[in-house]
């Protein structure tokens, strides 16, 4: 069986993902070709192909969509070769398949002209022929006007905005194409002597008798997971749409569509019918979703509950519902809910009318709870928050799991780093459970504070406004530690939420950091430039820049960046530049001030059992397994600050496990420390580290932003299992 070419529109996907929807959600819209074009692709009649919908439709090219449809027995009598129609053409064999039928023509001068554009006339005349018109075109008057009163009859130009012999577009191309494959096919009834009889058949398309998919329409009343009234279907894998049920694959849920009318497509397979898609119909939903954020109260009066909101405009509006309207709260019913559930805390609500009458008739609410990270076990599915928050992610034990980037992709719990966001919503028996993780971060000096009635509300980091969520405004009011770290002109480093709010704020100033220097001064010296900035990768895995402060501290001095190169005698020994000036990555211990300003700076010396308290140490880590035998510098940052020192090297260079040894360094206390490789777990693996590593299949040196190490023996030496961040993003490699 054939299948048509999809064409993808990035304007959709790029309006898709920023409204959080997914391409089959989108309602019916005459114009919305490219959702049309995802139907189709969904239900498996299209591939995938780039297109601009704009661009005119080529006679070749029409031909490829229609061939789905077109029976492959020729009529008598074989046609030969067009001579504009070369073998190599991609749609040679689709053409002659149509030519062949009787359904397209060439010019009856030897050619097709497959590159020309179709017209409107040209294209009615093959739709309504596949459709069954053929026989009543002559009676009804021939080309064009036959064919034009055919479509009319089947309302095949519904969406359509070119007439006559103007060119069609591929988007008008898409639209004509689906509104004639799920029409009713025509079927001739009778003949009298100047006349022939028709009638149209019921339930059959083009759609269900090429590729065995129908369609049904009513409201999505219910899942394998819940329904409006509170019960789930009975079964894996079923929802029901009006009065029918249907069976779905496994993986496929369509939460997101309960309470909404609904186009449904299904295949037959035998005796089962499944969904294969279901499309939202614009002529029967209303719907306006409301921002927890815009909610300005909600009160109760008798049946009827009342939500006042503020509007894009800052307009006060209003929304009235029933008390027996339904309620999905976080992807399950609540047949007893209160009014006081719509006062949501986070998150959002979206009201449903299904039946063209804009009365309300079901809500669904999102809710969050926002989590920020602290550690996560992933053999528990388990992940642990700041201030003893928690949610587990165990697909065996709840109905349903979905855990996804805020950029849309599906992740699992052991994608979940420290400092990651998660803006988690649990149905209340929290058998179903959805979050939005969210990794990235800002680092800046709080220049506005917005609060009322003593409570912070917002703020302003780099010029950028950001509001506080409610369990960061609830930690301020009773935290003294946060209190004193968040006021004007704090730097801080801020996490997320998917929605860009402050979730957490941890302290950047007045503390020593660990971090690799990337660059300085533009590049060209650590002192030589006037603008004395610094790029440092933390060991959050952020990249930060920042300006250099009048007077930096380093293991030999205190300097001023200012200065050029050629007033420092001593930059060499400093230990940042090489011979040639030039700066030389490495990592660093470093300060800020509350001005975002470096105020310290001190590279890495060798380790010693002896050193001034001042001064941080490094250590080398070497293992035969690695190809290129590059070097892994290993600075952990747990609160001991250990530094491990691995070796057991033999005389030809091969690791022997029984020479494997590890030493520590504590710096707050000066005491070294020796154990066999067996003791490596009773350190723990590090919270974070900043390493520089290579691995076999990398050959340049890269900043890695280390937070669990697992050092394993294998027979023919030890491996390192490293899991981190590398410019931000998480990797792991062996």
């Amino acid at each position: 069986m054939k299948s048509l070419k999809k064409i993808t529109v990035c304007f959709l996907c790029v309006c898709m993902i920023i409204c959080g929807i997914s391409p089959i959600s989108l309602a019916k819209s005459e114009k919305d070709y490219g959702r049309i074009a995802d139907i189709l692709f969904k239900i498996g009649v299209m591939e995938e192909i780039n297109v601009d919908l704009n661009n005119p439709v080529t006679r070749g090219e029409f031909a490829a969509m229609i061939s789905p449809f077109v029976s492959s027995v020729k009529h008598a009598g074989d046609i030969g070769m067009f001579t504009d129609v070369l073998e190599d053409n991609p749609n040679a064999g689709d053409i002659h398949l149509l030519v062949s039928a009787g359904i397209m023509n060439g010019y009856g001068d030897g050619t097709f002209g497959p590159d020309n554009p179709v017209t409107l006339n040209e294209s009615l005349k093959v739709l309504t022929t596949v459709l069954g018109y053929g026989p009543v075109a002559d009676a009804w008057g021939g080309y064009p006007v036959a064919h034009i009163r055919a479509a009319k009859r089947s309302d095949l130009t519904n969406g359509v905005y070119a007439s006559g012999d103007q060119e069609i577009t591929y988007g008008e191309a898409i639209q004509l194409l689906y509104n004639t494959i799920t029409t009713d096919m025509l079927q001739i009834t009778g003949y009298s002597s100047d006349s022939i009889m028709i009638d149209t058949i019921i339930g059959e398309t083009l759609l269900s008798v090429f590729f065995d998919i129908y369609q049904y329409e009513g409201i999505l009343n219910g899942t394998q997971f819940t329904s409006l009234t509170g019960s789930a279907i009975p079964g894996e894998g079923a929802i029901r749409v009006g009065n029918k049920l249907f069976s779905v694959d496994k993986g496929f849920d369509f939460t997101e569509y309960l309470g909404f009318y609904v186009d449904c497509y299904y295949k037959k397979d035998g005796t089962i019918e499944k969904a294969l898609l279901l499309d939202k119909v614009d002529s029967k939903n209303e719907e306006i979703t409301i921002l927890s954020d815009d909610i300005e109260s909600v009160t109760q009066s008798g049946g009827t509950v009342t939500l006042k909101y503020c509007d894009e405009n800052g307009n006060i509006r209003k929304k009235t519902l029933s008390i027996n309207s339904d309620v999905i709260y976080n992807g399950k019913a609540s047949p007893d809910w209160v009014y006081t559930d719509l006062q949501l805390k986070s998150g959002y609500a979206t009201f449903i009318s299904n039946n063209s009458d804009s009365n309300i008739d079901v809500v669904v609410i999102t809710e969050f709870e926002t989590i920020v990270t602290k550690s996560i076990s992933v053999d528990d599915y388990k992940v642990y928050g700041e201030n003893g928050s928690s949610v587990v992610f165990n697909e065996y034990e709840c109905d349903s799991v979905k855990l996804i980037r805020s950029s849309g992709e599906k992740i699992t719990v052991s994608d979940i780093k420290p400092n990651n966001v998660l803006s988690v919503a649990k149905s209340k028996d929290e058998k179903v459970v959805f979050a939005v993780m969210e990794d990235r971060g800002i680092i800046g000096a709080i220049t506005v504070l917005e609060e009322e009635n003593g409570e912070i509300l917002s703020c302003v980091v780099n010029d950028d406004i950001y509001k506080l969520t409610r369990e960061y405004r609830t930690l301020l009011k009773t935290n003294t530690e946060h209190q004193r770290n968040f006021v004007l002109g704090s730097t801080l480093r801020f996490v997320i939420t998917h929605d860009g709010k402050i979730a957490y704020a941890f302290a950047e100033v007045g503390v020593e950091k660990y971090g690799y220097l990337l660059n300085a001064a533009g590049g060209k010296g650590l002192f030589n430039s006037n603008e004395g900035k610094f790029q440092i990768f933390t060991q959050e895995g952020n990249l930060i820049e920042v300006n250099g402060a009048k007077k930096i501290k380093t293991n030999t001095g205190i300097y001023d960046p200012k200065e050029t190169i050629a007033l420092w005698d001593s930059v060499n020994k400093v230990g940042f530049t090489d011979d040639n000036g030039d700066i030389v990555q490495q990592l660093v211990k470093y300060e800020l001030n509350a001005k975002n300003e470096l105020t310290k700076i001190y590279y890495a010396t060798t380790a010693t059992d002896n050193f001034e308290e001042e001064i941080f140490y490094s250590a080398v880590a070497t293992s035969g397994y690695r190809a290129d035998a590059k070097t892994l510098l290993d600075y952990t940052l747990s609160p001991s600050c250990y530094i491990f020192y691995i070796d057991g090297r033999n005389s030809d260079g091969r690791v022997e496990p029984e020479n494997i040894f590890i030493k520590t360094t504590a710096l707050t206390s000066n005491v070294a420390y020796e154990a066999t490789v067996y003791d490596f777990n009773y350190y723990k693996s590090p919270k974070a580290a900043v390493v520089e590593c290579t691995s076999s299949t990398r050959y340049s040196e890269i900043p890695l932003i280390v937070q669990e190490i697992n050092c394993v023996l294998v027979e023919d030496g030890v491996r390192d299992n490293i899991v981190g961040l590398y410019n931000g993003a998480p990797c792991e490699y062996m």
